[in-house]
């Protein structure tokens, strides 16, 4: 019986996510976005896709609206402050692509707990180690801030990460751990051929028109 991605080694899945993200900008927006459409089967992604859109509105109306009124082209219609038919066009492309990385993201997000993502990033970034660098500052860091962006939503109206720099020293300490369990031989070939599909994605723009 095949193993879904969400049953996989978490760096698989962040690999997974990552290459779907650029995926997102180097491909077709349509072709990109049927990569990505998959994922909302899941149980939970849907609402939780639905969750960030929400909160990324003023963003997509902001990118959309630059690029409807600030591209060259033929009005929609006859008045100094019509959009052209081409930006609205190049608008809703670049809205689609952004919503296609949200959706991923929202996959990963509501697939890998905190500890599983900091687990998944941690084995990435174990190459680290041969340039003298350690990771684990910087991934203890982002658990931190995971674990209470994930609690915004029960706070007072009115308050933000605000509230988290005010709080007493002693409540901000925490201890983390996180484990580093070794990668399966599948889960290994799969990270090499992710690897390499990002490797030819970040190299198209030297060979797609």
């Amino acid at each position: 019986m095949p193993t879904t991605p969400s049953a996989r080694h978490p760096a698989v899945r962040l690999l997974l996510c990552l290459l779907l993200a650029l995926a997102a900008q180097a491909l077709p927006a349509l072709l990109a976005a049927a990569l990505v459409l998959p994922l909302l089967r899941a149980d939970g992604v849907a609402g939780r896709c639905r969750t960030l859109l929400r909160r990324t509105r003023w963003l997509l109306l902001s990118l959309f609206l630059v690029f409807a009124l600030g591209t060259p082209g033929t009005p929609l219609y006859d008045h100094a402050w019509s959009p052209s038919r081409e930006g609205v066009f190049l608008g809703l492309e670049q809205c689609l692509r952004l919503a296609t990385v949200l959706l991923a993201v929202s996959w990963l997000l509501h697939r890998t707990r905190p500890a599983a993502l900091a687990q998944g990033l941690l084995t990435l970034l174990q190459p680290l180690r041969y340039l003298g660098l350690a990771p684990e500052r910087g991934i203890a860091r982002l658990l931190l801030v995971m674990r209470h962006v994930d609690s915004a939503e029960a706070w007072p109206r009115g308050q933000d990460w605000r509230r988290f720099l005010e709080m007493p020293a002693q409540e901000q300490e925490s201890v983390l751990e996180v484990e580093l369990h070794p990668l399966p031989g599948p889960d290994r070939l799969l990270l090499a051929g992710m690897g390499l599909s990002i490797l030819v994605l970040l190299a198209s723009p030297l060979w797609l028109p």
